[in-house]
């Protein structure tokens, strides 16, 4: 089994988590990716397999989408919890980034 930052490749999952920001701009996103992310380093340093990936922000939608790594929904929402980034719905999502063609 292969170790990727605190995540192994049998515990790593991909979760989608979507939270509503209303009145929210770039920077607020950016503070609780911020957040999360330490959230989630905080976690990993326990021995806890999850990673913050990235953030979304559709800002006429007023939502945001953040990406995790990691064991579970609940460890996802824990670190959300811990970060003060309340999450209306946590996904269990699929990775399927196509590959370049050489058009």
């Amino acid at each position: 089994m292969r170790i990727v930052a605190g995540v192994t490749t049998a515990e790593r999952r991909s979760y989608l988590v979507e939270a509503y920001r209303p009145g929210a701009n770039a920077d607020d996103v950016r503070e609780a990716s911020r957040r999360l992310a330490a959230a989630t380093w905080a976690l990993a340093r326990t021995g806890e397999p999850i990673r913050f990936v990235a953030s979304t922000f559709v800002p006429a939608e007023e939502s945001c989408f953040f990406r995790f790594e990691g064991a579970s929904a609940d460890l996802v929402a824990r670190a959300c919890a811990d970060a003060e980034v309340p999450a209306a719905r946590i996904h269990a999502v699929l990775d399927l980034r196509e590959e370049p063609c050489d058009s």
